[in-house]
């Protein structure tokens, strides 16, 4: 019987070929908790959005994230207190040369261009 459920493209190298965002990416260099919503544990991590776009954010960690598909991505603002609670999915999964885990991660819903000025601080 063939596997049915959904999975994450994992590899070590950089993307290769054609360019098939659809939104233009911006330099983010925020921290934001990540939090598994399709594992029964709930795990959480703590990772830094490299960059982000109103389709989808590149998330960095120090360590692999196997645990689900499904994430919160949760951005704090002044005082720790969660100012934006964004739903994403993970697309890409890569380990850089330094051992650290890239995600790439697409926004369900997409984000307002409001929520993104706010991310990225204007």
């Amino acid at each position: 019987m063939a596997n049915s459920s959904p999975s994450v493209a994992r590899n070590s190298g950089p993307p290769q070929g054609i360019e098939r965002r659809g939104f233009p990416r911006y330099p983010c260099g925020r921290e934001v908790a990540l939090h598994s919503l399709s594992s029964p544990e709930r795990l959480s991590h703590w990772a830094l959005a490299v960059d982000v776009s109103r389709g989808g954010v590149c998330l960095l960690l120090s360590c692999p994230f196997h645990d689900s598909l499904f994430l919160s991505v949760e951005v704090p603002g002044r005082h720790g207190r969660v100012v934006h609670r964004l739903g994403a999915r993970i697309v890409r999964e890569r380990v850089g040369l330094d051992g650290n885990t890239y995600l790439g991660c697409a926004f369900e819903p997409l984000l307002s261009q409001e929520v993104l000025d706010s991310l990225l601080g204007c």
